[in-house]
C-alpha cells in the first residue's frame, strides 16, 4: 500500500493544518483519505477501471473550490460590519 503525507502551512496565519494521508493500492483506484479527524474516499467509475465506490478524486476540485470561495465571501462581509450575509450558494463546474 502507497502512502503519501502532504503537509503546508495556511496562508497568512502560519498554522499547520492537519495532515492529510492518502492510501491506495495497485489493485485498484479506491483510495483512502484521512485529513486529520476527516475520513474520505475516492475512486474512478468503472468505464475507466475503479469500482465507483466513492467519488473519483477530481470530483472533489469542485467542492473544494466553492467551499474556498464561500469562505472568502463570509471573511470579506465580516470585515464589513454593516454587511449582512445571508445563505451563499456558488456553481462550480470542472471539465476535464
Amino acid at each position: 500500500m502507497m502512502t503519501t503525507l502532504a503537509t503546508a502551512t495556511i496562508e497568512g496565519t502560519g498554522t499547520k493544518p492537519a495532515d492529510v494521508v492518502v492510501r491506495g493500492n495497485a489493485s485498484g483506484f479506491l483510495q483512502e483519505i484521512v485529513s486529520g479527524a476527516h475520513q474520505l474516499r475516492a475512486d474512478e467509475p468503472v468505464r475507466v477501471g475503479g469500482g465507483d465506490a466513492a467519488p473519483g478524486p477530481y470530483d472533489y476540485l469542485p467542492d473544494r473550490t466553492g467551499g474556498m470561495r464561500i469562505e472568502s465571501v463570509i471573511e470579506e462581509g465580516g470585515k464589513s460590519r454593516s454587511a449582512e450575509i445571508g445563505p451563499l450558494n456558488t456553481p462550480v463546474n470542472l471539465e476535464r
